[in-house]
């Protein structure tokens, strides 16, 4: 007997949504802007708050809604970010900026209109968004979020069908989130009893470890539990090697969830490239031979992220491009009969909507609109980028990065790689010098 399939888009939701927006996005946005991390409120507790507010209301969310609820939350960073909107701001007027020049030209004057007002706006007087300054500014980060979610979730639709309906991989962190969504949902009590004793001491620990953040908006020094760093300690015997361990629970419960074969693989390889190699290409004349940008750089005193971030930079953000690219040709090769199955079958309206997916024409078609205005609005806006080279990153690297995303996440918990580090810097750069505008 077939299953019924149940939308979880209902008015009700919609209406949800709506009032969410209304009442959470101006709080997050000034909380976000005083104080940085801390005006982000996790899913998770939007959705229970929620669902325990429609119960109390006498209208039950269905578990599709609260399914449905769940996810639209989980994207909903893209559609703004108020940090970025105000930061490309604060660069127009910035002293730094103005100090700062490429060949000779403030950078703060390069900045095209389109991405931060005018210096002479009455915006930074102003302080507002609700300026026709601010109108360009806002849309086209807006349009090109729309146009990222289309595309994500097409590739979504897309990769999930390869690889739950016709490959079955485990998807080890599943559980999590569907264990959560039937909590709340369909309340089992064995599940009750030990959801709200955990919420409840969980609601305490977070108080007393995290509120004192609040302190940074009122210029307290106050540290929150985080990264701990040994990189200090050990500088002596492994100089650029980057060792800690992060405390906080988001990082470190998933690993309870995952295989121990690939934890333990996530833990070789991280020695071997932020411990070992680092550490080699600093004291070692041949490897040192290899990276001197990177031996050069380096000094003691260095902390954990500083090392992180310019080892990644002078020595494996083109190994981390490179290792995608690899991944990527293993999977096609290695699943080229499911790809073209999973094709055959999305091929078939009829089938495709049976299993509750949109047909391959229309997912292929969504993709390729969705990255083709992402590519004709870089193209527009950055004149001087060859047409092939932004096509190639926004599309082919898109279907590269779909692919391998969706096999690491379905198989290890989580994807290897998010945009691999420096892509669009490293392309820019690549082009002979003087060939695109400064602004550019």
């Amino acid at each position: 007997m077939s299953e019924q399939i149940t939308s979880g888009i209902t008015k009700r939701l919609i209406l949800f949504l709506v009032l969410l927006v209304l009442l959470f996005v101006p709080s997050n946005v000034y909380i976000s802007l005083a104080g940085g991390a801390l005006g982000i409120i996790g899913t998770y507790t939007i959705v229970l708050l929620f669902t325990y507010v429609s119960r109390y209301l006498g209208a039950d969310l269905t578990k599709q809604e609260v399914y449905a609820l769940f996810y639209a939350l989980s994207y909903s960073w893209v559609f703004f970010n108020s940090y970025d909107v105000i930061y490309r701001a604060y660069l127009r007027v910035s002293e730094v900026t103005r100090e700062f020049k490429i060949e000779g030209v403030p950078v703060a004057s390069l900045l095209p209109t389109w991405l931060s007002p005018p210096a002479n706006s009455p915006v930074f007087s102003l302080r507002t968004l609700l300026h026709p300054d601010m109108a360009l500014p806002l849309l086209i980060p807006l349009v090109f979020s729309i146009s990222w979610i289309v595309a994500e979730l097409s590739m979504i639709m897309l990769t999930s069908f390869l690889f739950v309906e016709v490959e079955a991989l485990p998807y080890p962190l599943a559980p999590v989130d569907a264990a959560f969504i039937t909590t709340i949902s369909e309340r089992p009590a064995e599940w009750l009893r030990s959801f709200l004793p955990a919420a409840g001491i969980t609601l305490v620990l977070s108080t007393l470890l995290y509120l004192p953040s609040v302190g940074f908006i009122v210029g307290l020094p106050v540290p929150t539990l985080g990264l701990v760093d040994f990189s200090q300690q050990v500088v002596e015997v492994l100089p650029g090697a980057a060792v800690g361990i992060n405390l906080v629970p988001s990082i470190m419960l998933p690993g309870i969830m995952i295989p121990l074969e690939v934890a333990a693989a996530g833990l070789v390889t991280s020695l071997a490239v932020w411990v070992i190699f680092n550490s080699l290409i600093i004291i070692h004349p041949l490897f040192r031979s290899w990276f001197p940008d990177w031996a050069k750089e380096y000094y003691k005193g260095m902390s954990y992220y500083l090392i992180i971030e310019r080892s990644t930079l002078r020595v494996w953000a083109p190994v981390q491009v490179g290792a995608l690219l690899a991944l990527s040709a293993v999977l096609i090769a290695r699943y080229h009969r499911e790809i073209a199955r999973a094709f055959s079958i999305l091929s078939k309206a009829g089938s495709a909507s049976a299993r509750g997916y949109p047909s391959l024409k229309f997912l292929l078609g969504a993709f390729l609109i969705s990255s083709g205005l992402s590519t004709a609005l870089y193209w527009a806006l950055l004149p001087g980028l060859p047409l092939p080279m932004v096509a190639g990153l926004i599309m082919g690297v898109g279907l590269f990065l779909s692919l391998s995303n969706a096999y690491m996440v379905g198989k290890t918990g989580g994807s290897l790689f998010q945009v691999p580090p420096y892509l669009w810097q490293t392309a820019v750069y690549s082009l002979p010098r003087g060939s695109i505008p400064l602004s550019t």
